[in-house]
């Protein structure tokens, strides 16, 4: 958990020279890990060239820890014996004092001297804290208790005041038995005092004990070292969004909104110490769109599918998508400081700071924008209107089912219109005023594997003085592989276009004979080109027969139906 000025200055040179020594061979995956759990638990432990890096470093072990434990299934017996020290508890002959919650849901362990001394009023003040955080997350939002750690020390959950370079950390435990193999308990450890956090004191430990005792929450969800790299982004941004609505009045994570707005092109699931957590405001849109329950419900979907599977069974069922609530993330990031819009879009959206573009533009004549975009990054323009007049910005994707453009235009205060296309749709903007602004987004809405490895794909925009661009019909365009081999294709990808804006697309697989197989309900698909995946099974979920098919795409009527072969 990084933040703005010297901590994420710090930040990123601490992990550049960790990455680049790592690259180079000067030291192995274990090293790396070790350094910058040392940095939070034991910084005079480092070597002096690391020490002069990490001076104003504010880390969160979190993450870290469970990468650790990923790579120590992996790891040979001398490996497993340098991770293992990070995994346990503190002493208990340090941290001897402890102090039972009022309601006796959590037991703080402190010291009474040394390095890591607390007071012993302090350690009071934040046991009750901890209860009220209990009592809301569970009893008023409704979330699973976390498993037990089978009295490790009694029946509290138990959380380690110490002196450490973090607001807190969660480490994860034994495995649940009986509940799919993914589920875990663990243990806290905050700081002993938050005199070096950018949030200090009562207030810290408050958003502190939020955090993380979501995180443990989370642990019997699914546990942290479960997922890949490319979804634990989700467990940080959780956790950071849970703090608001524990603490709204604190707002701590205002403090790493400032790089977020700044590196608006960065990917959505971006794991770099910051982004994760500015990212928070993601669900904060959820949020006040859906009601505070729909946070839980993409926990519950994520004990058994993978992330972005979790978030789109969420949000299909509330008439929507990933890809759609991902476009209007783009517009409600916009509406910010001086263009905030406290009704329509974020509550707090005064106080967060305006969104720098990725470059800005004067509307006059033709012109054409040549960019790339990577895996769920968004690249956002501004435009000022210099002569007024109708303008059309029409895109050009070479694999149009995986991109998203969304426009905006303001003219003075006024928040104006906005409008939302997928593919090589173009975007018409009629009667712009001089000096109006357009900003305009492009969504790269592929989503990535299981490794972070950013794949940029060229895309270019064509802004054109008048009314123009391209016309597509209702068709489906293309169904790949055909004939398709379940031995050795995993899918089968249709990929089709729609005139118009539609709240509910269906897809549907027929046999031969004219019989539905399958069906669908895909949910909200903007005018444009789509891409949809079927497993090559029956209602049933079974494997279907060689033959032929006919697949069709409803809309507010079927579209003109296309053929597969299926050869087993």
């Amino acid at each position: 958990m990084l933040f703005f000025g010297a901590g994420l200055a710090a930040e990123r040179e601490f992990l550049n020279r960790i990455e680049e020594d790592l690259s180079n061979g000067r030291i192995d995956e274990i090293s790396a890990i070790e350094l910058q759990l040392q940095a939070v638990y034991e910084p005079q432990e480092l070597p002096v060239l690391y020490q002069q890096l990490a001076v104003d470093l504010i880390c969160d072990p979190t993450p870290i820890k469970a990468k650790a434990k990923r790579f120590f299934v992996q790891a040979n017996d001398a490996q497993r014996a340098r991770l293992q020290r990070w995994f346990q508890r503190p002493d208990s002959t340090i941290f001897s004092e402890t102090i039972v919650s009022p309601a006796g849901y959590f037991k703080i362990h402190y010291a009474k001297e040394g390095s890591h001394k607390t007071d012993p009023e302090f350690a009071r003040q934040c046991a009750a804290i901890y209860d009220q955080v209990y009592e809301y997350e569970i009893d008023v939002l409704g979330y699973q208790t976390p498993p037990s750690d089978n009295y490790r020390h009694g029946p509290e959950y138990d959380v380690y005041m110490r002196n450490i370079s973090a607001y807190g950390c969660t480490t994860e435990e034994e495995l649940v038995p009986g509940a799919g193999n993914r589920a875990f308990n663990g243990f806290v450890e905050m700081d002993n005092d938050f005199t070096h956090t950018p949030t200090k004191g009562l207030n810290a430990a408050r958003v502190t004990a939020a955090h993380e005792f979501f995180h443990l929450i989370q642990l019997g969800y699914r546990g942290y070292s479960t997922v890949n790299d490319n979804e634990r982004f989700f467990y940080e941004m959780s956790s950071t969004w849970m703090e608001d609505v524990v603490f709204d009045s604190i707002n701590d994570y205002f403090f790493y909104l400032n790089s977020f707005f700044s590196f608006s092109h960065h990917a959505f699931h971006l794991f770099n110490g910051n982004h994760e957590y500015g990212s928070a405001i993601f669900l904060h849109m959820l949020e006040k769109k859906y009601g505070h329950l729909i946070v839980q419900q993409m926990w519950q979907e994520l004990r058994n599918r993978d992330l972005f599977a979790s978030l789109q069974a969420v949000l299909q069922l509330k008439g929507s998508s990933f890809n759609r609530e991902l476009a209007e993330f783009s517009v409600w990031n916009i509406h910010t400081k001086n263009r905030a819009d406290t009704v329509r879009y974020y509550p707090e959206g005064k106080n967060y700071p305006a969104l720098q573009p990725k470059a800005s533009y004067e509307l006059s004549d033709e012109m054409q924008i040549d960019d790339q975009s990577g895996q769920l990054q968004t690249a956002t323009y501004r435009f000022v209107t210099r002569i007024p007049g109708d303008y059309t910005v029409q895109p050009q994707f070479d694999e149009p089912s995986n991109w998203l453009l969304t426009a905006v235009t303001r003219s003075g205060t006024n928040n104006g219109s906005m409008l939302i296309n997928s593919g090589n749709i173009a975007a018409t903007l009629y009667d712009l005023n001089l000096d109006d602004e357009v900003w305009v987004s492009v969504i790269n809405t592929r989503l990535p594997g299981a490794i972070y490895q950013p794949q940029d794909m060229p895309f270019t925009l064509q802004i054109i003085p008048g009314v123009a661009g391209t016309t597509i019909e209702n068709k489906i365009q293309k169904i790949y592989p055909n004939p398709y081999l379940p031995a050795q294709h995993a899918s089968v990808m249709v990929e089709y276009s729609i005139t118009q804006t539609h709240d509910q697309v269906g897809m549907r697989i027929l046999s031969a004979n004219g019989q539905m197989i399958f069906q669908q309900q895909l949910g909200y698909r903007t005018a444009g080109y789509h891409r949809e995946e079927w497993h090559g099974k029956n209602f049933a979920g079974d494997q279907i027969s060689s033959g032929i098919y006919l697949v069709q795409i409803v809309a507010t009527e079927p579209l003109p139906i296309a053929k597969i072969a299926v050869i087993r």
